[in-house]
């Protein structure tokens, strides 16, 4: 029996998988990030290399194989065998109702009832090639480096900042100062390190550290002043 339930979890899966691979809505796209797969990119072609996944990863996630595609030996395509494999429909196999779930923009749900054509049959997903076997066929692109945690960051930006305290406890003896040290240290030095990645794309050295806690704590310069001007 198809529930309410079984619905809004395929929907999700569908939405889910048109949000991972754009591609599918897009065959500029397609063809630019594949350059060594050949032959014509078209939206049947990008949508048949979605739906697949669609399928199988609807049926895991409900636990059931209730869900199959549509393949139509009515009409002619340039798969190796005769036919062509419906690149926008999932097949409810207990009762053989179909549905519509990809538009040429994305992803979509309209009921269409129970298969009734005799050249129309269920497909395993199984049978067909997807996005996910093209992986392999993508250029070489560097893994990007995990960040490190923002705990360590805070931990060696104390320990830097630290060695220049004593220095600057002596020159801010006899003169109020704006923030307390260990705000500073705390919050506006890994401020101020954020902002030597976005605008140097490198990491502050204990000099630009010394140089701006001086500026904050001895030269009442804002916090919002020091990051404008690194």
């Amino acid at each position: 029996m198809l529930t309410q339930k079984i619905i809004d979890t395929t929907k999700q899966v569908i939405k889910e998988v048109s949000n991972e691979y754009p591609e599918t809505f897009n065959p500029e796209m397609a063809k630019s990030k594949y350059p060594d797969i050949k032959g014509k990119w078209d939206l049947d072609v990008t949508r048949r290399l979605a739906i697949p996944i669609i399928c199988e990863r609807a049926n895991k996630r409900i636990g059931k194989d209730i869900w199959a595609l549509l393949y139509r030996n009515d009409r002619q395509d340039t798969d190796p065998r005769p036919g062509r494999l419906t690149s926008d429909v999932l097949v409810f196999r207990e009762t053989k109702e179909h549905f519509d779930v990809l538009s040429g923009k994305g992803p979509m749900w309209e009921a269409h009832g129970p298969i009734t054509d005799k050249d129309w049959d269920l497909e395993e997903p199984s049978l067909h090639k997807t996005w996910e076997d093209l992986k392999g066929s993508k250029p070489d692109v560097p893994p990007i480096e995990p960040k490190p945690d923002e705990s360590e960051q805070i931990k060696k930006l104390k320990e830097i900042i630290d060695l220049q305290a004593k220095e600057i406890e002596e020159l801010k003896k006899n003169k109020p100062i704006p923030v307390a040290y260990s705000q500073f240290v705390d919050n506006e030095a890994l401020d101020i390190r954020r902002a030597f990645n976005e605008k140097r794309n490198a990491d502050p050295t204990c000099h630009d550290y010394y140089h701006n806690a001086y500026r904050r704590l001895v030269e009442d310069w804002s916090h919002e002043n020091i990051i404008k001007d690194i």
